[in-house]
């Protein structure tokens, strides 16, 4: 029998990842939909998945994977809140289970709040207990509190909490000795770059209490504070940041896990015989630890036989002013033909599941789609929009974010009004990680201002934000510069937004309309909700 994984079926956030990710390093996913397939399935199989409220997507899973030789391995990934996870987890029984597992020797894997969950607590939940595997406490990034610079050398004043990009997981000096500096601990490379999205953080200090009770770090930095991004110590391993969306590199991380090997030797040769990584495979960071980041962007429509393609144009104008000859050469000869677009066709640059492949190839941190015709339909009966983002998700390992339409709408079928959070909801179980919001977002600053800087708490960014956090939610703006004469500048705004949709422009300040966004996503986890009472991004 091949390797299995049986999952648990739920209804939060974006496990299509996660599920891609343990099929792409060889295990086969078997879901469970009802406590009938619990009872069909071997316990020691099962991924258990508990959903805490499903408006709220916070989700705890326990995956307990089952190899050839009989072996047991438990990952434990998590979103939401720390507090609500573990409260859940202990009203549930399942504490006790996770507890035998860890007394038994048998590997574990904790991913994100899987990792935090191993600490005595936490600061975004005073109170209340953690695992207690490690004696220690979580704090909150410190907006204030850094040492990054700009580019003229000026110190900044703040940083952006929640913490969200690509940072390293460098091996502590107390573990990079002559013995392991020229071995990778669970597949971590210390030239490499991992995918991070979280507000809360074990710190790191040379000689601090993981050293102490014997833990292998690997760490990582934002701004001036280091912190934990990997740990291990005996079957326990542990990651802050996503492997599942951390490119090949986090792949290279579950393998290790899945496969037990917890070091060996650095496969690179220039870094196996003690040299220099070579130029090729150093990655430059900024000054407050995270990595600059490339996003492929694709705009996407319906061509004229209905197929959807990549296609550009000035102010969203994709088709073609005339009759063009493209030439096409064929990968498998070096016969060239030539093909002709034909005035008023859309313009057609590729598809976009093997452009989003392509880029991904070309080591692209981010993918984004945008589609550009959205406004004309509803996003509920875009099955192929939503078909796309399942096929690059099963191949395209990094962050997928997903534009258009995300507004409250008009389903077809019913006649029934559905919320923006719905359609959202509908493109994160299809596998996107953040929507994207533009024309609603300026509908928001609109309305935000024109209520004397009062939120409403039902714009498509509080909602959504509110309940998958706010990392899960972009706002893009479209500013157009507007010229004028010198006496008019005083009372003119310079530069207005355009909707994309429409092409139209509004005479609201770009930077006003992102302020006003900020302050929508910021309250929205301040302001405590009857379900959760606290911020369900901050535990991420």
């Amino acid at each position: 029998m091949g390797k299995k994984v049986h999952l648990l079926d739920y209804v939060a956030g974006n496990i299509r990842s996660l599920v891609n990710a343990i099929e792409k390093c060889g295990y086969e996913v078997e879901w469970i939909r009802s406590p009938e397939d619990v009872k069909d399935a071997e316990v020691r199989d099962t991924v258990f998945s508990y959903s805490i409220d499903e408006a709220l997507s916070i989700s705890f899973y326990i995956c307990t994977l089952r190899i050839v030789d009989s072996v047991h391995k438990l990952i434990l990934p998590g979103v939401g809140h720390f507090s609500h996870c573990l409260t859940s987890l202990s009203n549930a029984n399942y504490l006790p289970a996770i507890h035998a597992h860890l007394a038994s020797g048998k590997p574990f894997f904790g991913i994100c709040v899987g990792l935090q969950a191993l600490f005595t607590g936490s600061d975004e939940a005073p109170g209340v207990a953690g695992l207690g595997v490690i004696n220690g406490q979580l704090r909150r990034f410190d907006e204030s509190k850094t040492s990054a610079t700009n580019a003229r050398g000026a110190v900044k004043a703040r940083k952006s909490v929640p913490c969200i990009g690509w940072n390293s997981a460098s091996l502590a000096p107390a573990v990079d000795s002559a013995s392991t500096s020229r071995h990778s601990f669970y597949g971590l490379e210390d030239w490499r770059k991992y995918y991070y999205v979280h507000s809360y953080f074990a710190p790191y200090g040379p000689g601090c209490e993981l050293e102490k009770q014997g833990w292998t770090v690997a760490t990582a930095r934002y701004g001036d504070e280091t912190y934990a991004g990997a740990i291990g110590k005996g079957n326990v391993f542990a990651t802050q940041f996503h492997p599942e969306k951390s490119g090949e590199a986090g792949l290279k991380v579950i393998k290790a896990f899945l496969e037990g090997r917890t070091w060996e030797a650095v496969s690179h040769p220039a870094i196996a015989n003690g040299t220099q990584a070579p130029q090729a495979v150093k990655v430059e960071s900024s000054t407050n630890g995270l990595t600059r980041r490339i996003i492929a962007c694709l705009d996407v429509r319906a061509n004229d036989d209905g197929d959807l393609v990549v296609t550009k144009g000035d102010q969203y104008d994709v088709r073609e002013k005339a009759s063009v000859p493209t030439n096409n050469t064929s990968s498998s000869s070096s016969s060239t033909s030539t093909t002709k677009h034909l005035a008023g066709q859309v313009r057609n640059l590729g598809k976009p599941v093997h452009l989003a492949e392509k880029y991904y190839r070309q080591s692209a941190d981010e993918i984004t789609f945008l589609n550009i015709t959205s406004f004309r339909s509803s996003p509920l009966t875009d099955l192929p929009m939503l078909e796309i983002l399942r096929q690059v998700s099963r191949t395209v390992f990094v962050p997928l974010t997903i534009g258009g339409g995300i507004r409250d709408t008009i389903d077809p079928s019913t006649g029934r009004t559905a919320s923006a959070l719905e359609v959202a909801k509908l493109y994160f179980a299809s596998g996107a990680d953040k929507v994207s919001i533009g024309s609603e977002a300026v509908t928001a600053a609109e309305d935000y201002y024109a209520a004397g800087g009062q939120l409403s708490g039902k714009t498509a960014i509080e909602t959504i934000s509110a309940a998958y956090g706010c990392q899960a939610v972009v706002v893009s703006v479209d500013p157009k510069r507007v010229f004028t004469e010198p006496e008019a500048k005083a009372s003119f705004h310079g530069k207005w937004l355009v909707r994309s949709a429409s092409c139209t422009t509004i005479n609201v300040d770009t930077i006003e309309e992102a302020l006003s966004n900020h302050v929508s996503t910021r309250k929205a986890h301040e302001t405590p909700s009857p379900e959760v009472g606290s911020d369900p991004s901050h535990g991420t």
